[in-house]
């Protein structure tokens, strides 16, 4: 809902959002101060793993798999976890689905942010 969506899609399939309410849409750009100051904070000290579909710059994309609509990125991820079994690091799964996404033709970039050690560690193993 916070994405600025300029022209529609980027890639393939299609986005889909709701305009934020008109009681927080000019709050939003009072957000920038805020957020300059989050990014300082650096992936190093955060305690956990994020996994994002796009950057925060760009639209998270949907698409028509099988009949079902749904994100592209959630579709490549589960696609790639089914694919790999147990033990892919969290490095690895992302860039399974950039190149997932990349070769079906969708140009989001996702994203993955957290400590370096965690980014090796196994998907859903213990912090």
């Amino acid at each position: 809902m916070t994405r600025l969506i300029q022209g529609g899609p980027t890639g393939a399939g299609k986005v889909r959002f709701l305009p934020p309410p008109e009681a927080i849409a000019g709050r939003m750009t009072a957000l920038a101060p805020v957020k300059k100051r989050l990014r300082g904070i650096g992936e190093e000290r955060m305690p956990e793993i994020f996994l994002s579909a796009a950057s925060d710059d760009e639209p998270a994309s949907e698409g028509d798999f099988a009949g079902v609509t749904r994100g592209a990125f959630s579709y490549f991820a589960v696609r790639e976890l089914e694919a790999s079994g147990p033990g892919i690091s969290y490095e690895e799964l992302i860039a399974r689905v950039r190149r997932s996404l990349g070769g079906a033709g969708y140009t989001q970039r996702p994203q993955l942010e957290g400590q370096a050690a965690a980014k090796r560690r196994a998907v859903f193993s213990p912090c």
